[in-house]
């Protein structure tokens, strides 16, 4: 049983607090997203069309049937590729992808509860993606799914 100091009702948290909470996730997602960058090679333009499976959890669970979305390295940047929703067991595929370059997927979605919006949030390490359709590198590591979260 928690102790009524460790849980915190997200209607309950004070301007403030939640200016903070929404810095430190943001600041995280940024920190990733740099991480990410860091580390993915080089584009190289595919001659062949793989398909890229990411997968996410929450609470344990499947994050089931909600919107997922691709990121591909251009250059020394990550530009927005594709959207798509997971299946029933929080996995998502995108089809005829671009081969020998990095993609990274991000499971975002946002909601309102009366006037206050709330969102999950959730990103895979970035993967290089090789030519071949079959090969196993081009399922991104099963990551889990953070949230809600209240936007101030």
């Amino acid at each position: 049983m928690m102790g009524e100091h460790s849980a915190v009702s997200v209607n309950g948290v004070r301007s403030r607090t939640r200016r903070r909470l929404l810095a430190v996730v943001l600041g995280a997602l940024t920190a990733t997203t740099s991480l990410v960058a860091a580390a993915s090679p080089a584009y190289a333009a595919g001659s062949a069309a793989p398909d890229v499976r990411a997968c996410f959890t929450y609470n344990g669970g499947a994050y089931a049937n909600l919107p997922i979305h691709l990121y591909q390295a251009k250059g020394n940047q990550w530009v927005y590729y594709r959207s798509g929703r997971t299946n029933g067991t929080g996995c998502g595929t995108w089809a005829d992808v671009q081969g020998n370059t990095s993609y990274y997927a991000q499971a975002y979605y946002t909601y309102r509860v009366g006037s206050a919006v709330m969102f999950f949030n959730g990103t895979t390490p970035a993967a290089f993606v090789r030519v071949s359709s079959t090969d196993t590198q081009n399922h991104l590591p099963t990551s889990p799914v953070y949230g809600p979260f209240q936007l101030a």
